[in-house]
């Protein structure tokens, strides 16, 4: 009888070519000589792991299975996890908030890639004040525009390929960070939707004079000053404050009052009138916060008038003064 032919089948067929309708067949099983028999397996479009194994068509015998890893391709496009490509949504962050982004790089036919050649080595653009490069050990850089944050690499990579950041938000202000690996000359970038900081919460309360920005500020008596109530989050980023949001306003040691109530705005402000010579400060509280101001020297004011009189109480009362001739008077 003749020759039994062997058939060569794949374990995942997925992976493997398919034929012209769209079925996954068998591989083509060519005789090249006596007991020798050869088969071409075609990687398809999708990475992965298969097993190819030969069995005699009629018969249970079958070969020892060899896998075959299917890489994928180089690096074609990168992918920001839950950030539509066309559409990337905007984001909303408070200063201080963080959000987790996930990127990962994928070949031309979709699967994930770190396939990225040599690591890409950019210099920063110092010529660009609201844009900062970070070059790094991660597969990818990454860039910030605005000034608006921090980006930090996560400690491990996920399944896909893709690697874990977290942004902290910290400067007010609009921006997106972009993504991107240099191969063979050419920038793959991804972006994420616009991103919007807004102040975080209070964490410093300044109490400064309008008038003069010194340290040491001095008053003379006669003269006034406005305060006005600054706050502040952990990133330095100016809050808006009402006044309202007062609750109390003290001046230490008694060197004058304030008057709380007649600025025309809502922002809070106070005009301080110095009463006596000395040093104190002026503070507020808003809510559990207080701020205090700087030092306040209260002076003696511009002389209003000018007086004369005699050394001698007896001669003080005399009007005119009566002196002799030769004789002098203090």
């Amino acid at each position: 009888e003749g020759t039994l032919v062997p058939s060569v089948g794949v374990s995942s067929t997925s992976l493997g070519t398919k034929t012209d309708n769209g079925e996954i067949a068998d591989l083509e099983v060519i005789e090249e000589g006596a007991g020798i028999y050869k088969a071409t397996f075609e990687a398809g479009s999708r990475s992965g792991q298969v097993a190819i194994q030969a069995q005699i068509n009629g018969t249970t015998s079958k070969s020892k299975p060899i896998s075959i890893e299917i890489l994928p391709g180089k690096l074609k496009s990168l992918v920001i996890k839950g950030q539509d490509a066309e559409k990337p949504k905007p984001i909303s962050l408070r200063a201080g908030q963080a959000k987790l982004f996930t990127v990962f790089g994928q070949d031309q036919y979709q699967n994930p890639s770190t396939q990225t050649g040599l690591p890409a080595q950019a210099l920063v653009d110092s010529s660009t004040l609201n844009s900062q490069l970070v070059t790094t050990e991660s597969i990818f850089q990454w860039e910030i525009s605005g000034g608006i944050g921090e980006v930090t690499l996560g400690q491990s990579s996920d399944q896909s390929g893709g690697e874990h950041y977290r942004f902290v938000a910290q400067r007010v202000g609009e921006g997106n960070i972009g993504w991107f690996a240099l191969i063979d000359g050419e920038r793959i970038e991804r972006k994420t939707g616009k991103i919007t900081v807004t102040s975080g919460q209070i964490d410093k309360v300044l109490v400064t004079i309008v008038e003069s920005p010194e340290h040491t500020q001095l008053v003379p008596i006669g003269e006034t000053r406005t305060l006005e109530v600054i706050a502040e989050d952990a990133f330095g980023n100016p809050i808006f404050l009402d006044k309202e949001q007062v609750s109390e306003w003290t001046v230490s040691n008694d060197i004058g009052v304030l008057d709380t109530d007649s600025s025309p705005t809502s922002q809070p402000l106070a005009i301080f009138t110095p009463g006596r010579i000395g040093s104190g400060r002026i503070s507020v509280t808003i809510g559990e916060m207080k701020g205090v101001s700087e030092l306040i020297l209260v002076v003696t004011g511009p002389p209003q008038s000018i007086q004369i009189q005699a050394v001698d109480p007896a001669r003080q009362q005399q009007d005119p003064i009566e002196l002799t001739a030769g004789n002098q008077i203090k």
